[in-house]
């Protein structure tokens, strides 16, 4: 069993600039984190402001530049909200509808 606040995912931050319908991919970093459970504070904000929070992850502060988006698991989430803590970062992500087919990747990415 890991220790309590060993990374547990892999993810990718993303940086886009919206082209029409597409996204264009300005940067992707892979980064390892630790995925959190919300707090029940945090769950009631999110159903009040109708932002579905569906995760938490915590990044060390450095990993972390302004990015919008976020991959995991194959699924593409939005950076709905920040929390600064020290040496971490807390994400809190929603779900998107968004696929592969959505972003126009450079070559050099």
């Amino acid at each position: 069993m890991p220790f309590p606040n060993s990374p547990n995912t892999r993810l990718n931050l993303i940086s886009v600039q919206q082209v029409r319908e597409k996204y264009k991919v300005l940067a992707s970093r892979e980064v390892i984190g630790i995925i959190r459970s919300l707090t029940r504070e945090e769950w009631k904000v999110s159903v009040e402001t109708k932002i579905k929070i569906e995760i938490k992850v915590q990044l060390n502060t450095f990993s972390y530049q302004e990015e919008k988006l976020v991959k995991m698991n194959d699924s593409y989430y939005r950076i709905e909200r920040t929390f600064f803590g020290g040496q971490y970062v807390e994400l809190y992500l929603s779900k998107t509808g968004l696929s592969d087919g959505d972003f126009l990747w450079e070559q050099s990415i």
